[in-house]
């Protein structure tokens, strides 16, 4: 998935980078725990979303509103749980770098 979906490589990055700050900043179990809850929401989404690309691909590769319509509620949903993880970094990860400003 990471060698055919451009986005699974942007989101393999943002783990990658995630899981350095929280080593680097030494967070709790519980941040921690919270943060790879929301990475696998993340990742989950997208291969939801993968998967229904393909078979609506598989289905008709004409174009179709009701196809796109569900391609695009699938995207969504990606974009909610990314959105939702960013959110969850930025709390968790905020007060970090401020403390490192003081």
């Amino acid at each position: 998935m990471i060698k055919s979906e451009h986005n699974a490589s942007v989101h393999l990055l943002g783990t990658i980078v995630v899981l350095m700050a929280a080593l680097f900043f030494r967070i709790t179990a519980l941040q921690l725990a919270v943060l790879v809850f929301a990475i696998a929401l993340v990742w989950i989404t997208e291969m939801i979303n993968t998967c229904i690309e393909k078979i609506m691909d598989f289905i008709s590769l004409e174009d179709h509103p009701q196809i796109q319509f569900i391609k695009d509620v699938a995207a969504g949903a990606v974009l909610i749980s990314a959105i939702a993880a960013f959110l969850t970094g930025v709390l968790i990860f905020i007060p970090k770098f401020l403390f490192l400003w003081k």
